[in-house]
């Protein structure tokens, strides 16, 4: 019926909904009473520094505390659209619940179990959207595999605690750097082929190259793309590479491989050049910086 909200439209995809205007479900959930016993008293001795059970609660953090507004804001309206898309789906499991019914072609079980099925359908959106949200947002990597198992009580707060338990303590930005520096040195596979001579830094044996139709082809493109995307963390402190870099990562055939490719616009570095032999040649502005980047990036001591 034109105008009607059908049962399995996608809330979640909808503009934002304000939360005034999302009713309640009527439904009335009774759990089992159970009966709690009094906890046994804390057994202490005179000792006992009571101060440090305040000290601890004062330092625990929420973790929804430790986003930017930006990202609270992209969490909370999604939160907005799965508590509406819960709301119905309960409230039409709760009807089909209470009025009972089958014949050969429709049952309200199967009505019920297919609900059940949208329901999860629906968190496991929601769940995806946060973490969509933050891995592209800072460019760091998040297993959602790892996540606790969620039910149609998730809040966005429980899916952003899950997240940071991966960033193991650092924050989003570090998290970020530290994988990519993490990822360049996963390319070197012996540092003694890494070398530095004045604001030059070379690595022996760094990239493939093999003639290709009147052209080279570099069949290590992923080592090259690593390696540009350090230089330009190391060079801006930003984790997407910038076009010209990306664009000489990415572009396995070309005919000037060797040449040399110069940067006058980068801050710290100056050009790359590459070897029929697969040496790389990175040249710094400094002695200083060669060294460092060396260091930080490379495996060199």
């Amino acid at each position: 019926m034109e105008g009607q909200l059908s049962i399995f439209d996608d809330l979640t995809a909808q503009e934002p909904i304000s939360a005034v205007a999302i009713a309640e479900p009527e439904i009335v959930v009774r759990p089992k009473e159970v009966k709690e016993q009094d906890p046994e008293p804390l057994a202490v001795n005179s000792s006992f520094d009571f101060d440090i059970v305040a000290k601890f609660d004062a330092v625990k953090i929420e973790g929804s505390m430790l986003i930017s507004d930006e990202d609270k804001e992209f969490c909370e309206q999604h939160q907005v659209r799965i508590d509406a898309a819960v709301a119905l789906i309960l409230k039409a499991k709760q009807f089909y619940a209470d009025n009972e019914m089958s014949n050969i072609f429709l049952s309200t079980k199967n009505l019920i179990k297919d609900l059940d099925e949208k329901l999860n359908s629906k968190i496991d959106s929601f769940v995806s959207k946060i973490v969509t949200h933050f891995r592209s947002t800072y460019s760091v990597s998040i297993k959602s595999e790892k996540f606790r198992k969620y039910d149609h009580t998730v809040t966005y707060k429980d899916v952003v605690d899950d997240i940071l338990l991966q960033m193991d303590g650092m924050n989003f930005s570090e998290k970020a750097h530290e994988e990519i520096k993490e990822a360049v040195r996963g390319t070197i596979y012996n540092s003694s082929k890494v070398k530095v001579q004045s604001q030059k830094v070379t690595i022996a044996g760094y990239l493939y190259f093999e003639s290709w139709v009147g052209s080279w082809r570099n069949n290590r493109d992923e080592n090259l793309a690593k390696l540009l995307r350090g230089v330009e963390l190391f060079d801006s402190g930003k984790t997407v590479t910038r076009d010209v870099l990306a664009n000489l990562a990415y572009d396995r055939y070309r005919k000037d491989w060797f040449d040399v490719f110069s940067f006058s616009s980068m801050n710290k570095f100056e050009s790359l050049k590459c070897y029929m032999n697969g040496k790389v040649e990175l040249r710094f502005k400094s002695h200083e910086l060669a060294i460092q980047f060396a260091k930080e990036y490379l495996k060199y001591t």
